[in-house]
């Protein structure tokens, strides 16, 4: 597939996916409406595994996962850590989502970054931000610091601030713990 082909394609997927969101946006959620969004974002997964070089299903599920419909937005964020090398191309936005004020996307964007271990290490700095200053929601922290420990050797500088933290808070001891083994 040329360039031109995939930015037109990429472009023509934000279109439809915009228009998705907003459509899901201004419907009353229901059964249906899940069902609908679940499958899209699954066909969209399939597709990005078996065309990883296609930049437009990452994309898409990027404008998904960016959309005020919580239960859209969550499942895409889980997709974007499903499809490995595809997502290299959305791991910036995808850290964004960290900051989210849906608990649910920002952990989810968190468990992502975890799942694609080495593949985030350009958002680390994203990652300590969140085991730095914590979160209400301390799954989104756990995750983060999973994360931390999932990128391996580059994500050393981190090693400080993973100490730092053990003792302040019994919950996340043991993913501290187990993260700073990973680095060690």
């Amino acid at each position: 597939m040329s360039r031109r082909t995939c930015v037109i394609l990429s472009l023509v997927a934000l279109i439809v996916g915009s228009a998705l969101v907003l459509l899901l946006v201004f419907v009353v959620d229901s059964p249906i409406k899940r069902q609908l969004v679940h499958a899209r974002i699954k066909k969209l997964v399939r597709a990005a595994k078996e065309d990883p070089l296609n930049a437009c299903y990452p994309n898409e599920l990027l404008v998904i996962a960016q959309s005020k419909y919580s239960f859209a937005a969550t499942n895409a964020v889980v997709g974007l850590g499903e499809i490995g090398n595809s997502a290299s191309i959305v791991l910036v936005p995808l850290a964004e989502l960290l900051k989210s004020p849906d608990d649910f996307v920002s952990r989810e964007a968190a468990r992502a970054l975890s799942r694609l271990g080495p593949l985030s290490a350009p958002v680390l700095g994203e990652l300590k931000d969140v085991v730095k200053n914590g979160r209400a929601d301390v799954d989104t922290t756990w995750f983060a610091a999973e994360a931390i420990g999932n990128i391996g050797p580059t994500a050393r500088e981190a090693l400080p601030l993973l100490r730092a933290k053990i003792g302040k808070s019994k919950i996340l001891d043991r993913i501290l713990l187990e993260s700073i083994r990973k680095l060690e």
